[in-house]
């Protein structure tokens, strides 16, 4: 399988992801005063779709590296207490954050269940509440970790490891796309909250990793630069921008259109998934890889802190009353995520990453930075 433990491409998708998040989430404090800004609400939907093929193309790897070691669900606990050290210290404290914010005002909430929150489930089948609007993309990523290797393992005792991975991977992207599709063309919810945010319509995004993990299971690096990738490729980063464009367009355009709901996703997927390929045999300078490097051990955080500090911030100062406030605010918004982003790296992940190591005693074909 090809090496990518320390790939510093890797680093610098999940950078891109995150600032493209950030710098969407942040345009609020400027478009009051420059409009045209506002286009940089693409960065929301990319940055997250490259977060979701990302995670899947990341713990594809692990997923394969198990299935064709051993067909028994005896790793699968393991791999719970895995992902679960990774993503929920972090998830609890900025829950409990949240709640703070929430009580003294500072945050809003409406059809708010706490167990909902603690389970995954608020946006299960639902749109999602507008209590800590960010945690919607952890329900995706959580049922996906719990339900994939049940699936995988349950095909793999009598359709062999690597069979039940692609089989799996297979049936994911076929049923989720379909069942969005059919929602989409009799329903025709909102495309945000309706389904891009509805946790058992999005699946089949990190299955898209789970499908670049498979194909790139050789250790030949050069796989992604030749033969048939010379065309997917460059056809994925032409639906990557493609998707990028459309999502800049106002909101009217995608809510009035029924072929673009169906077909963003798989473009953003596709491209996502087209992007981290085309990088994995380059060589990263190293300014560029350190940048990454940082940004990339605190996305996660940042994820989770950014809106709590937009928020905390029109709380305390109000909506910027003219450009040169604006601009204060914005960057007191990126200094804030990322101090927050850092401390909570510091103080909760890395202690629950270290806790992790010694619980599990991780192997080395495992140590993927996930």
């Amino acid at each position: 399988m090809l090496e990518l433990q320390r790939n510093r491409w890797l680093d610098v998708c999940r950078a891109l992801a995150i600032t493209l998040v950030v710098f969407s989430h942040g345009r609020r404090l400027l478009t009051p005063f420059v409009p045209s800004l506002d286009v940089l609400k693409f960065g929301g939907f990319l940055g997250v779709e490259l977060f979701f093929v990302l995670s899947g193309f990341l713990i594809g790897r692990i997923l394969l590296s198990h299935l064709q070691r051993e067909s028994t669900f005896s790793w699968v606990p393991k791999f719970w207490v895995r992902r679960w050290a990774r993503t929920l210290p972090a998830y609890w404290f900025y829950i409990a954050l949240n709640l703070t914010l929430l009580a003294i005002g500072w945050r809003t909430a409406d059809n708010f269940l706490l167990w909902r929150y603690l389970t995954f489930t608020q946006n299960l089948v639902a749109p999602h509440p507008s209590f800590m609007p960010e945690a919607w993309s952890l329900s995706i990523e959580e049922l996906f970790y719990f339900g994939t290797p049940l699936l995988m393992t349950t095909l793999a005792a009598t359709r062999g490891g690597e069979r039940a991975f692609v089989i799996s991977t297979a049936l994911t992207l076929l049923f989720f796309f379909g069942l969005r599709t059919a929602i989409t063309l009799t329903i025709n919810p909102e495309f945000d909250e309706g389904l891009r945010k509805v946790a058992m319509l999005r699946l089949d995004a990190i299955a898209i990793g789970l499908l670049l993990a498979w194909s790139l299971r050789k250790r030949d690096a050069s796989i992604v630069t030749r033969g048939r990738a010379r065309i997917w490729i460059p056809l994925g980063l032409l639906c990557f921008f493609g998707a990028a464009v459309l999502t800049m367009l106002p909101n009217a355009w995608i809510e009035g259109s029924v072929a673009l709901k169906i077909a963003l996703f798989p473009m953003a997927g596709l491209g996502a998934a087209a992007l981290i390929a085309w990088g994995l045999p380059k060589a990263i300078p190293l300014p560029l890889a350190s940048i990454g490097n940082f940004i990339a051990a605190i996305s996660y955080s940042a994820y989770l802190a950014n809106l709590a500090v937009l928020s905390a911030l029109l709380a305390l100062f109000g909506e910027p009353h003219n450009a040169v406030a604006g601009v204060v605010m914005w960057c007191g918004f990126l200094a804030g995520t990322i101090s927050l982003s850092w401390i909570t790296r510091r103080m909760i992940e890395m202690p629950a990453l270290a806790w992790r190591e010694r619980a599990t005693r991780q192997s080395a074909n495992d140590r993927l930075g996930v």
